[in-house]
């Protein structure tokens, strides 16, 4: 096999994903499962909430009993993954507009290290221990 070489990959553009397209990048649920374990909860509950029946106070006359439920649509996987994509879009908000406002040598840039990072969790109020 000799004389072949190594083959050029071919020359197509690299794009950059869409926020929108983020289907690949979800936190999964046994990740959120050993997140909850490691902060002390014993145990998840999976699936739809349980139905909640409306006040008799506030129930119309005219409605049929099955419309009487109010269901809670979302999941618990999916309360924690949407504070979980909160805390992160609030951090890294905080440590690009800090890396594009640095008035240090050279000016702003458009690489966020760590000390932004840092300095965001510092203006959300987060400690972090062992940097200085």
């Amino acid at each position: 096999m000799s004389g072949k070489g190594i083959k050029k990959k071919s020359a197509t553009a690299k794009r950059l994903l869409d926020a929108s397209r983020t289907h690949g990048r979800r936190v999964r649920n046994p990740a959120l499962l050993r997140l909850a374990r490691r902060s002390g909860v014993k145990r998840v509950k999976r699936g739809k909430l349980s139905p909640v029946p409306l006040p008799r106070a506030t129930q119309p006359t005219h409605t049929p009993a099955s419309a009487l439920l109010t269901y809670c649509k979302s999941d618990v996987y999916d309360e924690i993954r949407s504070e979980i994509e909160r805390f992160v879009d609030e951090i890294v908000r905080n440590a690009v507009t800090w890396a594009e406002h640095r008035e240090a040598i050279g000016g702003p840039r458009k690489t966020v290290m760590i000390g932004d990072m840092l300095q965001a969790l510092r203006v959300v109020g987060r400690k972090v221990w062992g940097w200085e």
